[in-house]
Parts: structure tokens; C-alpha cells; sequence
């Protein structure tokens, strides 16, 4: 995939949405930008995940988060929002970039047949009751390169390997 696609959505008096259409809904890209402007703004649903299939992924929205489903490989270059933050990748590797979510809300990271890869992150529980989910079936960070986690009191954080990988933090 090739070339660029940047996404904003802003609603006057109003909290911007970008959602999928239906489930075979899909941005194809090389990168992509998605911003959904407003307090209560959100990118997909917990219901309905937005799909995509690009190979760079920057995205901001407000407290409803953002919910990102990816075919193939993803560089999750800037992710931020105050809900909570999901994204799968049905096929290829997740890498980590700089990611931020709400203080007492969920950060889930699935590579559902490949690894989750350490970019220059370190994720973060910020607040009490947060929450820290990783699945990856290859592996998750590498034995150079783990995956850092800090987490603050009552604060919860699982990761689990699911075929023949290693897990690294």
C-alpha cells in the first residue's frame, strides 16, 4: 500500500466520530491520520472496530476512544486518547510507538498471529484501575528489545503468548 490518507472529523457544538460503515469496511494506505476532534469523541467502537490496512498509523480522539482492527503489519506511530485504546492486527507484527490513553480506562494490544515489537515506548497505567492487556501469538518484545511496562497500584496488566514466542518485559 502506498500513498497517504488523513481523516478529521469535527462537529460544531459536537463531539467528532470516525467509524466503520460495517465490518468489511477497511482504510487502505501506506499511512494514515485520523483525528475525531470533541471531549466525548471516538475512532470505531468496542462494537465495531475500525478497519484498516496501512502500514503507518497515527490517530487522536476524545473519552470514547479509539478501537483499530489491521490487516497486516502496523507501526503504531502516535496513539492518543482519553478512553480506552484497542487495536488488533488479524495478520503481521504491531510495533510500538508513542501511545497514551484515559487514567483509569484500558490499553489492549493484540497480534493475533504475529509479535508485538518495542518501538521507543514504554507503556503506562496512569491512574487507578487501569488496565494493560498484550496477546501475541509470536512473541511479545524480543530479547534486545523488550517491551517496558510500568504499572501504579491497582493498576492490572496481563500478557500472554498464545504459540511458540517469547514473552519480553
Amino acid at each position: 500500500n502506498t500513498g497517504s490518507v488523513t481523516l478529521r472529523s469535527s462537529l460544531y457544538n459536537s463531539d467528532g466520530a470516525i467509524t466503520a460503515v460495517n465490518g468489511s469496511s477497511r482504510i487502505t494506505a501506506g499511512s494514515a491520520s485520523l483525528t475525531a476532534v470533541g471531549t466525548a469523541s471516538y475512532i470505531g467502537t468496542s462494537g465495531q472496530a475500525l478497519g484498516l490496512s496501512v502500514g503507518t498509523l497515527s490517530a487522536s480522539s476524545g473519552t470514547g476512544g479509539a478501537f483499530l482492527t489491521q490487516a497486516g503489519s502496523l507501526n503504531l506511530s502516535n496513539l492518543t486518547t482519553t478512553g480506552d485504546l484497542s487495536v488488533t492486527a488479524t495478520t503481521g507484527d504491531l510495533t510500538l510507538g508513542t501511545m497514551s490513553y484515559g487514567s483509569t480506562n484500558a490499553l489492549s494490544l493484540t497480534a493475533t498471529t504475529g509479535s508485538i515489537l518495542a518501538g521507543n515506548v514504554t507503556l503506562s497505567g496512569t491512574g487507578q484501575n487501569s488496565s494493560i492487556n498484550l496477546t501475541a501469538a509470536n512473541g511479545i518484545g524480543t530479547e534486545l528489545a523488550p517491551i517496558i511496562v510500568n504499572g501504579n497500584a491497582g493498576n492490572s496488566v496481563t500478557a500472554t503468548v498464545t504459540g511458540t514466542g517469547s514473552l519480553y518485559q
